[in-house]
């Protein structure tokens, strides 16, 4: 039992798209169903127990035809319900049917829709035979760009392995003269290394010697305060000695005057002595009694000649000691001013000594900076140099020539070339030739500024 498909039906349209009217699910239980009606008989004629053909005569059988009645009323019932649920899934099929004929007609309305993009797409078919053509003139291009590209790479590769192996000798020259350069600069620092140690160690001496010259300054000034009091203690004692001595003068006139009074004074007693007579005698005494009152003032005041005399001579003893002091004192100022002359004369050849080994090092500076100088001078004389060089090189122009070819494809519609133009931009943006084609400029500008400082 089955259904077949309505001839009037399509079947295929006209895109290739296959349409199917049952799916294998609803055929397959439609397949169940007959092998079921199949078993069904079989099994009727096992239960019956005879050949189907020898029927009419098994009817004259009340009892049997009462059994098989009421076998079949059951069996009617069952396909009964089986007929009912094949009409329900008849019912179920005809309205797949009918969403099946809307989707025919959605599928036709797509088939239209197709057919439209099918013009699209050979508009599109249009546009890249169009995009083919114009990248076959670009491939025909780029290899000729290429072959001649490969002839000016081996034309330079020659040129510049003649001017690698030009530049390897001057290296050589240049390593050998730098190694001289080295070497010597190496000894330059190593004598400046040691004078400025010199220099470090005369910095010390002298301070050294300048905190000794302050000592022995402050010691003289000290000698000379000593002396100043020494000397006024001098002259302070040689006042009082030339007092004394006045006064010992002094005395020793009182002296000669005390024998002269003595002697008037034993010739008024001779004189006068031997008058009895109380006139003579009074005239006597007027005379007399002034030269005992002179003799004893004056030995009063010859008692003070010893003390005197005592001073005096302590006096003369201190005079004496500090004429030795001083003369002492004098000896260590003369050793203190010729230790500061020495001295002075020591800081002054160091200064000398130093202002020399200053100089000695400025110099040596100056040659270094110089050296240095003239190392960033080549230095930037040859960078300058290839720079022109690598600026005007036929490779620089290719790299030029390149990027704008580049930059034209990224206007294609053609995704494909714009991803491979985009890859080569990448690669070419990074290349020396480029990078001095755009910066190469600048930095000759920056070099020439440096030159002319």
């Amino acid at each position: 039992m089955g259904t077949e498909l309505d001839p009037r039906i399509p079947t295929r349209i006209d895109d290739g798209l296959r349409l199917v009217l049952f799916d294998d699910e609803r055929v397959k239980k439609y397949k169940q169903e007959v092998a079921k009606l199949k078993d069904e008989a079989a099994r009727l004629r096992d239960l019956l127990g005879v050949d189907l053909d020898k029927l009419p005569e098994l009817l004259n059988d009340k009892k049997l035809i009462d059994i098989l009645t009421t076998q079949t009323t059951i069996e009617l019932l069952l396909l009964k319900d089986e007929v009912n649920k094949l009409n329900s899934e008849k019912d179920e099929l005809k309205s797949e049917k009918d969403q099946l004929k809307t989707e025919i007609n959605d599928l036709q309305d797509e088939r239209l829709h197709a057919e439209n993009a099918t013009e699209g797409l050979n508009q599109e078919i249009i546009n890249l035979k169009t995009n083919l053509t114009l990248l076959e003139k670009k491939k025909n291009n780029l290899e000729s760009n290429i072959e001649e590209r490969k002839k000016v790479l081996e034309q330079e590769f020659n040129e510049l392995k003649s001017e690698l192996e030009e530049k390897r000798r001057s290296l050589e020259l240049n390593i050998n003269e730098r190694l001289e350069t080295k070497k010597s600069l190496e000894q330059e620092i190593a004598k400046l290394e040691v004078n400025l140690e010199d220099h470090r160690k005369n910095i010390e001496s002298i301070a050294s010697k300048q905190l000794e010259r302050e000592k022995l300054e402050q010691k003289k000034q000290e000698s000379d305060r000593k002396m100043k009091e020494i000397e006024e203690k001098l002259n302070k004692k040689k006042t009082r000695v030339s007092e004394l001595e006045d006064k010992l003068i002094s005395i020793e006139n009182k002296r000669n005057e005390l024998e002269v009074n003595k002697k008037d004074l034993k010739e008024a007693y001779l004189k006068y002595g031997q008058f009895k007579d109380e006139k003579y005698r009074g005239m006597a005494q007027q005379v007399i009694l002034p030269l005992k009152q002179n003799i004893r003032d004056i030995e009063t005041q010859l008692k003070e000649f010893d003390v005197i005399k005592n001073e005096l001579s302590e006096a003369k003893k201190e005079i004496k000691n500090l004429n030795e002091q001083s003369k002492r004192e004098n000896e260590f100022s003369n050793a203190l001013k010729n230790d500061i002359q020495e001295y002075k004369e020591k800081f002054s050849n160091a200064q000398e000594d130093l202002k020399k080994k200053d100089i000695l090092i400025d110099e040596l500076r100056k040659e270094l900076q110089q050296e240095k100088n003239n190392r960033e001078i080549v230095e930037l004389s040859r960078e300058k140099g290839n720079l022109e060089k690598l600026i005007s090189s036929t490779r620089v122009k290719v790299a030029e020539r390149n990027l704008q070819g580049y930059l034209e494809m990224l206007d294609f519609e053609d995704e494909k070339t714009k991803e491979t133009a985009k890859k080569h931009l990448n690669r070419i943006l990074n290349d020396v030739e480029l990078d001095a084609l755009l910066n190469g400029p600048k930095r000759i500008e920056e070099i020439d500024q440096k030159l002319s400082k």
